[in-house]
């Protein structure tokens, strides 16, 4: 039990030359804005989440506002700006988004931008927050998605937090294709909902 062993050791000279590249890093130093971005890649594989407004809840500090719109921090519905590709698309009326937010396929869009707070002069027009909808374009390549979902008898009626599940017997088809047409310069892009 009280064995000693001694070991030696030899170091070599060994010279290797290892090149390490990376991405910029995650954390912006210019950026002062608080908030989530959802990519295409994200909310592709979400379970349960088809539509946008369904996507926008899972930033921190939103929540549905029961007079419409998205309570962000606690502000009003209508304190906050709702935008597709940059458009505003907030009712100028009720102060509330309008009905095309919900109205695309969520194979339509490439990335919904949420900001919640500290947002720099440029954005402006909003007390609240704001949530920015890009649509998808076409590649360079042709790409064709298709998406089928069918009713679960778990998921019928409302759930606790207010969102509408599918209705019985209700059956959901969506497709997407997009690409070049003609040439590199001209290109394409349809989604298709039913």
């Amino acid at each position: 039990s009280d064995i000693t062993t001694f070991l030696k050791f030899k170091l070599g000279n060994k010279e290797q030359i290892i090149n390490v590249t990376a991405e910029a890093p995650m954390v912006q130093k210019t950026n002062t804005e608080v908030g989530s971005k959802f990519t295409q890649s994200q909310f592709a594989v979400m379970p349960g989440r088809q539509l946008v407004d369904q996507i926008i809840t899972l930033t921190p500090g939103v929540v549905p506002d029961p007079n419409g719109g998205f309570s962000i921090h606690g502000s009003r519905g209508t304190s906050n700006s709702i935008r597709i590709n940059g458009v505003e698309n907030t009712d100028p009326l009720s102060g509330l988004e309008g009905n095309l937010q919900n109205s695309i396929s969520r194979l339509a869009i490439s990335e919904i931008d949420v900001v919640t707070g500290s947002a720099d002069a440029s954005k402006g027009g909003f007390t609240g927050g704001e949530i920015n909808t890009q649509t998808r374009g076409g590649g360079t390549d042709l790409e064709f998605n298709a998406h089928y979902r069918t009713e679960i008898p778990g998921l019928f009626g409302s759930s606790l937090s207010g969102f509408k599940q599918m209705p019985a017997g209700d059956n959901l088809y969506e497709f997407s294709l997009g690409g070049p047409l003609f040439s590199e310069d001209v290109k394409f892009f349809v989604t298709g909902k039913l």
